[in-house]
């Protein structure tokens, strides 16, 4: 099955919105909105012709004009095939559903977008830091992020060093 033999597939079970398959890149995929990533997920897990079991990535990215986007790559040993998900928010509601009960890998992986930039997983069973310090402020993988000159009065900024052999 090629990719948009499964986009059809898909269409059929969920109508035409929310869904749009990305045919015209390198490595095609779907464009998925929120509220029909879980849906989405577990269909594409359990459809016995289909079988993406394996959630091999997920992360979170800082776009241009305010987009956060959450790519996931899932993976199909049936089809031997790798689809790439993608669910944007914007930054006044950097808010999607949680998928870690569809594939439990998403629960570390959801955790470092979170921690990192800043999306907020609702319905996540353990959603805190896994990278940064609980108190740190900010996402600092958000273009927007000021980083502040010391932590804990620790500067976070150095002069470069030239090691001997530049000199």
């Amino acid at each position: 099955m090629d990719i948009q033999g499964l986009f059809d597939l898909v269409k059929r079970e969920f109508g035409d919105g929310g869904i749009e398959l990305l045919a015209d890149r390198p490595q095609p995929g779907l464009q998925v909105a929120r509220e029909k990533i879980v849906d989405l997920s577990r269909f594409l897990k359990e459809t016995p012709e289909l079988r993406f079991e394996m959630l091999t990535s997920l992360a979170g990215l800082d776009l241009p004009e305010g987009v956060l986007r959450t790519s996931y790559h899932l993976y199909s040993f049936k089809l031997d095939l790798l689809l790439p998900l993608h669910v944007d928010v914007t930054r006044e509601d950097p808010k999607t559903p949680t998928i870690s009960g569809v594939w439990p890998s998403a629960d570390w992986y959801e955790r470092e977008s979170w921690d990192l930039v800043g999306i907020v997983y609702e319905g996540h069973p353990d959603l805190r830091r896994i990278m940064l310090p609980e108190d740190w402020e900010g996402h600092p993988l958000r273009k927007d992020f000021v980083e502040k000159e010391s932590y804990h009065g620790i500067p976070t900024q150095r002069e470069r060093e030239w090691l001997s052999w530049q000199k």
